[in-house]
């Protein structure tokens, strides 16, 4: 009987990146599991996860480069040789400049340590521009996150032995199982937890009070809250003199978005916001 290789799921569910085990039988995979001893997703396995096992023999998926040979949408595509690609792309970034030239890493690379680290030294000795691959709302919150020391102290345990309030935006614990446990206890600790989603997901059933807003109305949620927590003097002014510039010219550009102005946008009430 083979024994099944134990690694961790691809699918870029961070900070989880769930354990599986992966079943082959004749040298193909046949089956995903969950690995009960992963110390986050303990067994657990989304459905992504699960669908890990139809990826690689897949006949949709790509195994050379592919040239566009119609316009943009029309669906019209020429297999070339790798040669042919890299002397593309060489040509295209001489024309642009190096200063016009961006690398952006895919989902694959990025889960993929050597592959990230490469192209970030390629970018490094060529001069272009090395973009990691994230969504704009991760990625504004990550650095935000970074630069004001949250990262140096937050951790799963943290959040549950000392949040009062624990805010999920746009957060469904389905894909990292491993959060559900600790908001579990955190509420057992007195936490109150609140959801904001365009959907009644997980997340509205292991929350106290739950929002549902309109699809892309985030920011003008936001925009309402903070004029909120201007205008009532909720400001904590040592940590914005200390992390943050430009905070006047933002007391400025929310004057006219008020809870009453942004409600209809998010379809929420403006009691609600406040």
């Amino acid at each position: 009987m083979i024994q099944p290789l134990k690694t961790m799921c691809p699918m870029n569910c961070h900070p989880t990146v769930c354990g599986i085990h992966v079943h082959t039988a004749d040298g193909q995979i046949s089956k995903i599991t969950g690995d009960v001893d992963h110390p986050e997703s303990r067994g657990f396995l989304c459905a992504r996860g699960r669908a890990i096992s139809d990826l690689p023999d897949n006949p949709a998926r790509l195994t050379q480069p592919l040239r566009r040979i119609g316009p943009r949408g029309s669906g019209q595509w020429q297999p070339i040789t790798w040669a042919a690609a890299l002397d593309q792309i060489a040509d295209a970034s001489r024309l642009a400049g190096r200063e016009g030239t961006a690398i952006w890493t895919g989902g694959g690379s990025m889960l993929n340590a050597i592959g990230r680290q490469l192209s970030a030294r390629f970018g490094n000795m060529y001069g272009c521009q090395h973009w990691d691959r994230s969504v704009v709302c991760w990625a504004l919150g990550a650095y935000g996150l970074s630069i004001t020391g949250v990262l140096e102290v937050n951790s799963h345990q943290d959040m549950a032995e000392n949040s009062k309030t624990i805010l999920l935006w746009g957060a469904d614990v389905s894909s990292q199982p491993g959060t559900a446990a600790w908001l579990s206890q955190a509420r057992r600790n007195g936490s109150r937890i609140i959801s904001i989603d365009v959907r009644r997901g997980t997340s509205a059933k292991q929350a106290d009070e739950s929002h549902l807003v309109r699809p892309g109305s985030d920011s003008a949620l936001a925009l309402a809250m903070m004029h909120v927590i201007v205008k009532e003097d909720l400001v904590d002014r040592d940590f914005v003199a200390s992390h943050t510039t430009g905070y006047e010219e933002l007391v400025l550009s929310l004057e006219h978005w008020t809870p009453e102005y942004a409600s209809d946008i998010v379809g929420i009430t403006p009691a609600a916001i406040r």
